[in-house]
C-alpha cells in the first residue's frame, strides 16, 4: 500500500476510540512507508509533507513500533556511540519545562 496525504488523513480522520484501535489501522506495510516519509520528508507518490503531516507520521511511528516492535528495532535505538556518549554537550529542562542545550563550556 503507497501511503499518500489521503492515507494519513484517513487514519486520523476515523477518530479511533483507543491507541489501541489506531495501531490496528497501521499494517506492517504502512509503517515502513511512513519510515520512508519521515526520512524523505515526502510521500512516496513525490508529495512533500507539511510540518503536520511530518509530525503526525513520525507520532505514528512511533506508537506503532512501541506496541508491535522489539526495542532494539525501534526509530532512534541504535545510535552511534559518540551520541550516546557525547560529553561536548549536555541538556537540562528549565523552570519552564523546555530543553535546553548548551557545549562543554558553558555547562
Amino acid at each position: 500500500m503507497t501511503v499518500t496525504t489521503a492515507t494519513i488523513d484517513t487514519l486520523l480522520q476515523r477518530r479511533p476510540e483507543s491507541l489501541d484501535e489506531l495501531t490496528a489501522q497501521i499494517t506492517p506495510a504502512i509503517h515502513g512507508e511512513l519510515r520512508c516519509a519521515v526520512e524523505l520528508r515526502k510521500f512516496s507518490d513525490g508529495t512533500r509533507l507539511s510540518a503536520e503531516q511530518l509530525e503526525n507520521c513520525l507520532q505514528l511511528v512511533i506508537l506503532y513500533e512501541s506496541r508491535f516492535l522489539p526495542e532494539n528495532q525501534r526509530t532512534g535505538f541504535d545510535f552511534p556511540t559518540s551520541c550516546k556518549n557525547q560529553e561536548s554537550t549536555a541538556a537540562r529542562k528549565t523552570e519552564s519545562g523546555f530543553v535546553q542545550f548548551w557545549g562543554k563550556d558553558q555547562a
